[in-house]
């Protein structure tokens, strides 16, 4: 065992240098193998053979190791096994780093021949694979791991150089998956097969999309009973007790089986391949929303619904496949079909109370997974959760809508319906601080540390709002109620960056986010819709305004009663909107945050983080309103004037068109802005700019 150690030294630092060493390829090979099995190379035909010779079997003991009769026999098999543990890890990572040299292909070529030689004669003539596949069943984890990373290696390296999958290793996942869950192996095979299907989509292989095409058919007899019995803990051949008292952990299996649905997912829309496995996350989607209600772990739960969220953006794997790729619903013929059924899952599940049942933790979600409190930082809930969960649903309606619209189905989707029970969720996991005053300032608050969620969640409401405007000509008060009035998502979206156009110059230069064509699309629907987005301005700028405006001296007599109570009260008649309809945020004042001393550190917008939702629907009868002390306190320092969020909106746009205009004159802006620019004229002109009648 000394010698297989000092060999194994010398060879790495032969890799280091990125030097052969003297020896030839097959004595290195055996030496290799012997340190990771007990037997020769000679001895280890086979598999069966390799599970009764492989270190780490707890099951057996070496018989290699000499019948100690020391007094000290027990301390001596220790440092035995441990020094036999520490050769086979040393092993491993060899093979592993020479398998990823040579793939790399950046050595000579003397270099890359000599190790590819000696990792041919490890794997076709000393049957290495079978006594590696092995190791994914011991117990010793950290093994176990450096097996499963050396095998997945070892398949990249077969496949470069014959262009095939390694027989013996996708035999071994067939059968673990077939088995069920309730096997060691199971995290392991999972894990090499994840691993082996992301590098397969991000190297240079020949014909990658065949060969995977035909790798993930091969696992389609097994993987749809994986899913269902893997993430409902109900399975072939397993039950809840099965699962109690395996020795494998449960919730570390499925979060690796979630890695290995989103890579099948991304090879599906970056590769246009499409096999029975990887429909299951859209045909069967009701499976991993009952996990996400289920008592499962948090981590889960969360896992899963990111997940989700990617696949209803199109951005399932996107950091796996370089270059442009279709939009998901162009990829293959099946998959708009798919997208709607995953859509009218979320929306049935939405409909029986899922969103209120999902969990939220207090905890903010920090990087790295550190719940330690940082002076200064942002406090609870995690707005990761609340983000997913809001654009899961938000998309989910945008699917279900151009479903109704192409297939012309003469039952219109009721948008408020579900909008309603999303914000009464958030009013329930938003903290007293981060209560809001309009419900909807939602967006800019829980997407404020997102920005491209930000803008998909606003462009997706104003669509929705659009729908639900045409087939049942709804108010814009009614549309505030459930926080999807476009002009209020894009005055509270400027309030959140201090209007400041650079801001808005970044995105529209941003390729991260899509800014573009959002700006784009609420420009238009601003243009013809000036008289709402100028009674936006006025909910937002508080109560006295938009009295002004209706010349309602009984709203004037209602806010001077209400001026007078207490802090922590409200007039139970002042929350009645014309309509007969609750309306209490929407008539309280705002905080503008632009000079805000007490605001928490800047988020990625540049904006603080301190709104929160008092949030209201029809359904809700009123909810939790800004504390009127808090508002009164910054009405101090950030009063607006009267048509002062107008002013200020498009006195933004203006001087966002006049550096889009010099940029476009040094040719240093990245596209042509003609029709922005006609845009954001346009809108001034409305606004009768310059001629003293502003907004």
């Amino acid at each position: 065992m000394e010698h297989i150690f000092l060999v194994l030294q010398e060879l790495d630092s032969s890799l280091l240098m990125g030097t052969p060493l003297s020896k030839g390829c097959h004595e290195l090979a055996s030496i290799i193998c012997s340190g990771i099995c007990e037997h020769s190379s000679e001895n280890s035909g086979g598999s069966q053979n390799a599970k009764s010779s492989c270190m780490g079997d707890e099951r057996s003991r070496p018989q290699s190791l000499p019948t100690l009769s020391s007094p000290f026999i027990l301390m001596d098999e220790h440092k035995q096994e441990e020094k036999h543990k520490e050769t086979v890890c040393f092993a491993l990572s060899i093979l592993e780093r020479m398998s990823s040299n040579v793939l790399s292909r950046n050595h000579t070529v003397d270099y890359s021949v000599y190790y590819k030689e000696i990792l041919r004669t490890s794997l076709e003539d000393m049957d290495l694979m079978s006594k590696l596949v092995f190791l994914f069943s011991i117990q010793d984890t950290l093994l176990s791991h450096l097996a499963v990373k050396c095998v997945s290696s070892l398949v990249l390296f077969q496949l470069q150089e014959s262009n095939t999958f390694n027989s013996v290793w996708q035999r071994t996942c067939f059968e673990t998956f077939q088995r069920g869950f309730s096997c060691n192996e199971m995290d392991g095979c999972l894990w090499s097969l994840t691993a082996v299907v992301k590098a397969v989509m991000k190297g240079l292989y020949k014909c990658k999309r065949e060969i995977l095409d035909k790798l993930l058919v091969a696992f389609d007899p097994v993987l749809p009973d994986l899913y269902t019995g893997l993430l409902t803990c109900r399975g072939p051949g397993s039950d809840i007790a099965a699962c109690q008292v395996d020795s494998c952990n449960l919730e570390t299996i499925r979060m690796t089986f979630v890695d290995l649905l989103e890579v099948l997912t991304a090879a599906r829309v970056r590769l246009h391949i499409c096999s029975v496995s990887q429909r299951l996350l859209y045909q069967q989607a009701s499976v991993l929303l009952r996990l996400v209600d289920s008592p499962a772990h948090y981590a889960v739960k969360k896992k899963v619904l990111l997940l989700l969220k990617r696949v209803l953006l199109g951005k399932a794997g996107e950091d796996l496949c370089l270059g442009a790729v279709q939009p998901s619903a162009q990829v293959d013929g099946q998959m708009t079909t798919d997208l709607w059924a995953l859509a009218d899952s979320v929306l049935r599940s939405a409909s029986t109370g899922w969103v209120q049942r999902v969990s939220v933790s207090a905890k903010a979600s920090f990087f790295g997974g550190t719940s330690v409190s940082v002076p200064g930082s942002r406090e609870g809930p995690d707005f990761v959760m609340l983000r997913a969960v809001s654009l899961v649903l938000l998309k989910s309606l945008e699917y279900k809508v151009q479903h109704v619209g192409k297939e012309g189905s003469l039952c219109p989707v009721d948008v408020q319906s579900y909008l309603c029970p999303l914000m009464i969720f958030l009013s329930q996991h938003l903290t007293q601080r981060h209560q809001l005053c309009h419900p909807c300032a939602w967006v800019s608050l829980v997407f404020v540390e997102q920005d491209d969620d930000m803008i998909e969640a606003a462009m997706t409401l104003m669509l929705l709002y659009l729908y639900q405007k045409r087939v049942n000509a709804s108010s814009d008060e009614d549309a505030c109620r459930t926080g999807y009035n476009p002009h209020c998502l894009f005055i509270f979206l400027l309030k959140s960056v201090t209007f400041d156009h650079s801001v808005l110059l970044d995105f529209l230069i941003s390729t991260e986010t899509c800014f573009l064509e959002y700006f784009v699309k609420y420009l238009k629907f601003l243009r013809e819709n000036w008289e709402g987005f100028r009674r936006a301005c006025l909910y937002a700028e508080g109560p006295d305004s938009l009295e002004q405006r209706r010349g309602s001296s009984a709203h004037g007599q209602e806010s001077a009663a209400r001026s007078k109570l207490p802090a922590n009260q409200t007039d139970p008649q002042l929350n009645q909107s014309p309509a007969g309809g609750t309306a209490t945020s929407l008539f309280h004042p705002l905080v503008d945050y632009g000079s805000s001393d007490d605001s928490e550190p800047e988020g990625p917008l540049g904006g603080p983080q301190d709104e929160g939702p008092a949030l209201n629907c029809a359904a809700a009868g009123g909810l939790s309103l800004c504390s009127p002390d808090r508002a009164a306190e910054k009405a101090k320092d950030d009063h607006l004037t009267p048509n002062g969020v107008c002013e200020k909106t498009v006195a933004c746009l203006r001087e966002l068109r006049e550096v889009v205009v010099k940029l476009q004159k040094r040719n240093l802006f990245p596209y042509k802005p003609a029709s922005l620019l006609r845009l954001l004229m346009q809108i001034e002109m409305k606004s009768g700019f310059g001629d003293g009648s502003q907004c």
